[in-house]
């Protein structure tokens, strides 16, 4: 199975059209949503806001639509997967506090998640990928970083009065 929010790497409320993961799969466009995945069985789970938006958007023959809070995905899961059910789930769109409610079943965090593998023409993310640091670039090591000297201008192990207020004193 695999765990699908509507949800970015960034956890905010706002997605960009490469992170609408859920609303590519589902048809389900609301602000807030997840869907749970099995081999046999899928369900969309969305609060009382999406009652008429998630049955008008979403098959009744391919998802099952459950109320968030009446009965959580958590619940859910632990009930429709068989035993010993494996969970997959990508660890950029989830919170520590969100996977720690899914007791009963084995989660597991995937290097790539799978609905961009699957989604033939997803947007490109807004931000470029990124990047490191060439090694070549001179003056910047990973071990020179860790021990950089303090600014020339730093705080005394005294503060002076002058300090909080950034008007300059003798030394400074």
């Amino acid at each position: 199975g695999f765990l699908v929010p509507r949800s970015d790497e960034f956890l905010g409320e706002y997605v960009p059209p490469s992170g609408e993961r859920l609303a590519w799969l589902s048809g389900f466009t609301g602000s807030a949503g997840l869907a749970v995945v099995l081999a046999g069985r899928a369900a969309i789970f969305t609060d009382g806001r999406y009652t008429t938006q998630v049955t008008q958007q979403t098959d009744p023959t391919l998802w099952e639509r459950r109320h968030l809070t009446e009965q959580p995905a958590p619940e859910w899961l632990r009930e429709a997967a068989p035993p010993g059910a494996t969970i997959g789930y990508d660890p950029w769109l989830h919170t520590e506090a969100a996977l720690a409610r899914y007791t009963g079943v084995t989660l597991v965090p995937l290097a790539h998640n799978p609905i961009d593998a699957i989604w033939p023409d997803r947007p490109a993310p807004p931000w470029p990928p990124p990047a490191s640091t060439p090694q070549n670039m001179p003056g910047w090591t990973p071990h020179k970083n860790a021990q950089l000297p303090p600014p020339p201008c730093a705080p005394p192990a005294r503060m002076p009065p002058c300090w909080p207020t950034r008007i300059p004193s003798p030394g400074c």
